[in-house]
């Protein structure tokens, strides 16, 4: 499966490992056991309304400084994120790993560690990160960078670089704007419950890059590749969500890209978490904040379900369509009032 421990890399990289061992784009290893494309079935959409929560943790919109578990323990409990996990699951873990840059442009170490910790809390004993850095990137070496290698193996969790795993076509309708066929990696067909772990950042072609974006790591490089061309982009990013959604989103928002990105940007705190089932619910509510803390008006005046990313999303019912399907709850917010009147 390509699942590595903290030893084994240390060991490849001291060796040096070069071109065979970390393949180039799209070269990811050819399917051993699929030899025809999977037919297209898509992803039910979970009952509206779509569940938010909403969890300060610092400041300036947190009310105060409080443990990062307690919090996002908080958070989950809001939307009821764990609702269907139960022990003896595989869980997957799905990071922000584009590159080698820290936190906010890649997921925090230490969300991944405490939340490796409260998964472990709740009798999940089987926790794989993996993930697949953009094009000409290695993977490994954006995880080791950032300090996601050693957070979540030192917590106890497997580690996949996807160059190294399976990927298996599948059949996307013909009206998507992505390449036939698309392919995703096996190991999405062989865990029980995947959490995507996006961070608040504007986005300097797509506008931002929260819960729908951050599955792209999850696309074949040589659809990915071709997923920037101008036609279509914005548009991709949301039918995505047709052959992957994740069971649980967490946004760490308690820093942020407020522009630019999605590696460099200016750089914004916020001290809030938001957690949800919903891709589309969790990217209005994200929008919103960003456009709080100063990222401009992302929506250009308009509403944030004009965006092409959420238009696109509605249109193909992968979640919240209007505000009155989505019910954000919050907690240990330092204006609440003022900050949940953004939602609606």
């Amino acid at each position: 499966m390509g699942v590595w421990n903290r030893r084994a890399f240390l060991k490849g990289v001291g060796a040096g490992l070069l071109h065979q061992a970390f393949p180039m784009p799209g070269e990811e290893p050819e399917p051993q056991a699929k030899s025809h494309p999977e037919p297209f079935v898509p992803k039910r959409r979970s009952p509206l309304p779509s569940r938010v929560g909403v969890s300060g943790v610092s400041k300036p919109l947190g009310a105060s400084s409080r443990p990062l578990r307690e919090a996002l323990a908080e958070c989950i409990g809001l939307c009821d994120g764990l609702g269907h996990l139960r022990p003896g699951h595989r869980v997957l873990l799905k990071p922000a790993i584009n590159s080698s840059k820290p936190y906010p442009a890649t997921t925090s170490p230490d969300l991944v560690s405490e939340l490796i910790l409260l998964l472990k809390d709740r009798g999940i004993r089987s926790i794989v990160m993996a993930d697949r850095s953009g094009v000409w990137r290695d993977t490994l070496k954006c995880m080791n960078a950032t300090g996601l290698f050693e957070a979540a193996s030192k917590s106890g969790a497997d580690v996949i670089a996807l160059e190294f795993s399976p990927w298996d076509p599948v059949i996307l309708p013909e009206e998507t704007h992505w390449l036939s066929p698309f392919k995703l990696p096996r190991i999405l067909s062989e865990v029980d419950f995947v959490i995507s772990l996006p961070t608040l950042r504007t986005h300097f072609l797509a506008g931002f890059t929260l819960a729908l974006k951050n599955s792209v790591g999850l696309v074949d490089m040589l659809n990915r590749t071709h997923m920037h061309l101008p036609v279509g982009f914005q548009e991709r990013l949301a039918e995505i969500a047709l052959v992957v959604r994740p069971d649980l989103f967490i946004l760490d928002g308690r820093k942020a890209f407020v522009d630019g990105g999605p590696d460099k940007g200016r750089l914004a705190e916020g001290g809030i978490l938001v957690a949800g089932t919903d891709p589309v619910a969790v990217d209005v509510v994200g929008v919103e904040l960003l456009q709080y803390l100063g990222a401009g008006k992302l929506t250009a005046g308009g509403s944030v379900w004009g965006l092409p990313q959420i238009a696109r999303a509605v249109e193909l019912k992968i979640g919240a369509e209007k505000w009155d399907h989505v019910k954000v709850e919050s907690r240990h917010l330092a204006k609440p009032k003022e900050i949940m009147e953004l939602f609606g």
